[in-house]
């Protein structure tokens, strides 16, 4: 674990550098994520826990802002996010009790990310497939997230491994 804030002459780990730590801030910004569509659940758990819920499946669009992520970077942050070839990520666990998987004989914890748009900041380091300041949505976003995940599976090639949480949880 790395602590930039007490030893900053020690380096930073590369998920620091993207999201921030103790006296660093973070290069990435999200709009919330909010829901499409939503239908909320009531589910009632053993001993009376009660939550509100929403649908497995269930949709939250947002939008995101980048401030000098490398071309590779900002690829591997869209690979992490469940977003590699198209603007809908694949089924990820949310909540605090997703690892559960279900609660009162409900699923729960099982959402889709869709992203409406990337931005890059006009004060970045020029990437090579994205403009400085121009927001990228519809059709054109499709595109640039594969060329953005290709570039991060290249350079990081034989270093990215995929976890599919809900895949796992439905083994157990």
């Amino acid at each position: 674990q790395c602590n930039y804030a007490e030893r900053p002459d020690a380096g930073i780990c590369q998920i620091c550098d993207i999201f921030g730590a103790p006296g660093l801030a973070s290069l990435v910004s999200f709009s919330d994520f909010m829901g499409y569509d939503v239908k909320l659940e009531n589910i009632e758990g053993k001993r009376h826990m009660r939550i509100m819920a929403v649908a497995p499946g269930s949709l939250f669009r947002g939008k995101i802002f980048f401030r000098n992520l490398k071309q590779e970077e900002i690829g591997l942050f869209l690979i992490g996010m469940g977003i590699q070839d198209k603007t809908t990520s694949r089924p990820l666990l949310m909540g605090r009790l997703k690892y559960r998987g279900e609660l009162g004989g409900k699923t729960i914890g099982r959402i889709k990310y869709i992203l409406n748009s990337i931005r890059i900041s006009s004060y970045s380091q020029p990437v090579d497939c994205i403009k400085p300041d121009h927001t990228y949505t519809e059709n054109e976003l499709q595109e640039l997230i594969k060329k953005l995940v290709m570039s991060a599976e290249r350079s990081f090639e034989g270093q990215i491994h995929i976890v599919d949480e809900v895949k796992e949880l439905e083994r157990v």
